[in-house]
């Protein structure tokens, strides 16, 4: 889990524009990560960041109950500390 979050994060400094969901996407998409690390990363982070939040932003970064965005988009900062916490914690 640890390597696939280092590849997240190194494909999201490329395009800080989206989400890190956006960044997994493109991994999968240029096939640098396998369906399976795909799908074990949208698990991640629904188990990690998404569960309990009752609150999230549109494309607009209006609030929004729905889950598209966790950070304003354009907020670099804090998905870059969440990234390194969870690196950071992981042994592997």
């Amino acid at each position: 889990m640890k390597k696939l979050l280092i590849k997240i994060k190194n494909q999201y400094l490329l395009d800080t524009s989206q989400g890190i969901c956006h960044a997994n996407q493109t991994l999968y998409n240029n096939k640098l990560i396998s369906k399976k690390e795909y799908e074990v990363f949208r698990n991640y982070l629904d188990e990690h960041l998404i569960k309990g939040k009752t609150e999230f932003f549109n494309t607009r970064n209006q609030k929004t109950k729905y889950p598209r965005y966790v950070w304003k988009k354009g907020e670099i900062e804090p998905r870059l500390r969440w990234l390194d916490q969870r690196i950071k914690t992981l042994k592997q």
